[in-house]
């Protein structure tokens, strides 16, 4: 599932593969930085380096946050911006720094009083900070807002060391070019010009890019003439939902952009939201052109060198596997992990299972897990498990989020099949086990159309038995993350489990 690129040919998108959405990118003398939301995973902003923007290595310390996540670095400091939806729908905005985000040392959260969406900033060249936003009007006290509001891009100068607003409350700054929905706004100066980026239409199949421009960084903005500069929209292409776009350059001075898009073949998208890759150039009127105007595809369009490493990095230039170890930043959490609930082995993890189980929509869950990176990949783990109660259950999942997943586990003296959709309701399949060992083996294989589930239990016929298919098709929906392999245990509901061992983890 490592995803590398042999240089001698075409290099390939998604440079980040498996659910990676809303990426931000900056360079920084020659290594590039990128950003990710999660959503409900911990740790809640995954950030990866690279040096020739195809070979991309996640760091082992991430930040807090968790979503629409913005990088930007400015004066030898690293400033990460985002917004963290709490359970009672309430936004809040803050900021994190480092001087290194490889070491992983960051500040403590600076608040920003500000309660929407999709934060970014923007150092200008007299070291004024500009904060931009995307802000939803106050609802009136009947609680609804009238037909046709819609929430609105804007900016206000801060001081980035308090999150202090110098310029009042937020002003309005950039509307959609069709009038529609646009959120995800960044602005960048070029040759005297302020140029505005934002995602518009939704991130479902309508997603595009747009840009915009002003002599002045409080606008008023003008459209670009070829508004939506990047989107797959009315096609049939096998790269769709394009948008949520961030620019940057090199080292050579190069531009170009990350974006987020899925694979969409026969209705299926997997994997969900992945960051793909296009070079960026200016035509002498002062506007650019993305992807060399054509649309994104599977390979990249080589309008321009990929950048060249320049220095020996034995970090970026090692590549990260799946492996069972407490330190692999592969792995993530759901939601905010209980740590003391997991004990490391030597490429194995023992997990205590606690009331929570995969339907829960909050709280702690003993799941731990690593994104599906790729369409075609078989993954299987051994797992040591004496229930003392029928209530108690470990196993392997390929889960989305609490409505949509599929598992296999064990739970009392049966092997169990599940599948969770929004497209159907929750089917079960009850299996008799076939022998009492304490060890047995689970495992899923993964093409683009199905999931395939085995298990392989000590003491009967010891080989692999199918237990179940589920059709790809029914986690193929416009959410905000995509599939991770999942190691669970639970109790569902009642106290906690006796540590669950599992090991020999193997992706193939």
């Amino acid at each position: 599932m490592q995803h590398s690129q042999d240089h001698s040919t075409v290099p390939e998108n998604p440079i980040i593969p498996g659910f990676h959405p809303d990426p931000s990118c900056v360079c920084v003398d020659g290594i590039f930085y990128l950003v990710n939301s999660t959503f409900q995973w911990f740790p809640h902003i995954s950030v990866h380096v690279s040096q020739d923007l195809i070979n991309w290595i996640p760091c082992r310390h991430q930040t807090e946050g968790i979503l629409a996540p913005t990088i930007r670095h400015h004066k030898g400091k690293f400033y990460v911006i985002c917004t963290n939806i709490l359970l009672t729908g309430k936004a809040e905005t803050f900021i994190v720094t480092t001087t290194d985000p490889i070491e992983g040392k960051w500040s403590k959260p600076i608040q920003i009083d500000f309660h929407g969406i999709d934060p970014s900033l923007f150092f200008d060249v007299d070291d004024k900070v500009y904060f931009q936003g995307t802000m939803f009007p106050e609802k009136p006290a009947d609680g609804k807002l009238p037909d046709g509001i819609l929430p609105q891009i804007v900016q206000m100068e801060i001081d980035v060391n308090t999150g202090v607003s110098l310029s009042g409350t937020p002003k309005p700054l950039m509307k959609a070019h069709g009038g529609g929905w646009a959120e995800g706004p960044h602005i960048y100066l070029k040759d005297g010009w302020y140029y505005g980026l934002l995602a518009e239409d939704g991130t479902e199949i309508n997603h595009c890019v747009t840009m915009f421009r002003s002599r002045s960084i409080w606008g008023p903005f003008e459209n670009h003439p070829h508004n939506p500069v990047l989107t797959a929209r009315g096609t049939d292409e096998y790269v769709q939902g394009v948008g949520h776009a961030d620019l940057f350059q090199d080292q050579a001075g190069n531009w170009w952009a990350v974006t987020l898009a899925v694979r969409l073949n026969d209705g299926r998208f997997p994997l969900g939201r992945e960051t793909f890759l296009c070079p960026v150039t200016w035509l002498e009127n002062g506007w650019p052109v993305f992807n060399n105007g054509k649309k994104l595809r599977m390979e990249l369009e080589m309008t321009q060198p990929l950048p060249v490493t320049k220095q020996s990095n034995e970090f970026l230039s090692t590549p990260v596997k799946e492996t069972l170890t407490s330190t692999n930043p592969h792995l993530i959490y759901l939601r905010d992990p209980d740590f003391s609930s997991y004990e490391w082995g030597d490429g194995s993890v023992s997990i205590v299972g606690k009331p929570a189980n995969l339907q829960t929509p909050k709280g702690t869950s003993s799941l731990i897990g690593f994104r599906q990176r790729s369409l075609n990949v078989q993954v299987s783990v051994d797992v040591i498990f004496k229930p003392s109660g029928d209530n108690e259950e470990a196993g392997l999942s390929v889960y989305v989020d609490q409505l949509r997943h599929f598992d296999i586990s064990v739970k009392g003296k049966s092997i169990i099949f599940s599948g969770s959709s929004l497209q159907q309701p929750t089917q079960t399949t009850e299996i008799p086990r076939q022998g009492s060992s304490s060890r047995l083996s689970f495992r899923v294989r993964c093409t683009e159309v199905l999931y395939y589930f085995d298990v392989k239990e000590r003491g009967g016929d010891e080989s692999w038995r199918g237990v179940g298919t589920a059709d790809s098709l029914l986690i193929s929906e416009w959410g905000y993350t995509g599939p991770v392999f999942a190691l669970f245990v639970t109790c569902n509901g009642k106290g906690e489990t006796a540590p669950v061992l599992f090991e020999n983890l193997a992706v193939e």
